[in-house]
């Protein structure tokens, strides 16, 4: 049986190695990629209409805005996920293996110090039974 400190490690090792699931990772870069698009929204109606003013700074938005909503920035985005992360199901399963085997190191630590008392008391009730205490 596992001590409570190595099933303890095991479930953190575990957790820092897997500290989310694909899914929530897909998730997280679309959730970052809509935000990014909406930061970066360019209104683009003053050029059509012949006005809007060509400096740096607005051309640096326009090309900001042009990349950041292209399907090649998404994909590039997605390309850069952790490519060892499990899947949602297989690491909740995992985490639940672990948190139980803590559980179970735990109640084994109790148990083990219930029946060392419970040793102990039948050791004085005995004593005390041939009037040695």
């Amino acid at each position: 049986m596992a001590s409570v400190d190595e099933a303890r490690a095991k479930l953190a090792a575990f957790e820092a190695e897997q500290p989310q699931s694909i899914e929530s990772a897909q998730q997280c870069a679309t959730d970052w990629l809509e935000r990014a698009r909406q930061v970066t929204a360019l209104d683009l109606a003053p050029v059509f209409r012949g006005g809007g003013e060509l400096n740096y700074d607005h051309l640096y938005r326009a090309i900001l805005a042009y990349v950041v909503g292209s399907e090649g920035f998404a994909q590039w985005v997605s390309s850069q996920l952790p490519a060892d992360l499990l899947p949602e199901k297989k690491r909740s399963a995992q985490l639940k293996k672990l948190h139980t085997a803590v559980g179970e190191a735990e109640k084994a630590l109790v148990r083990a110090e219930l029946e060392a008392q419970q040793e102990q008391t039948a050791a004085k009730l005995a004593a005390l039974e041939r009037g040695e205490g």
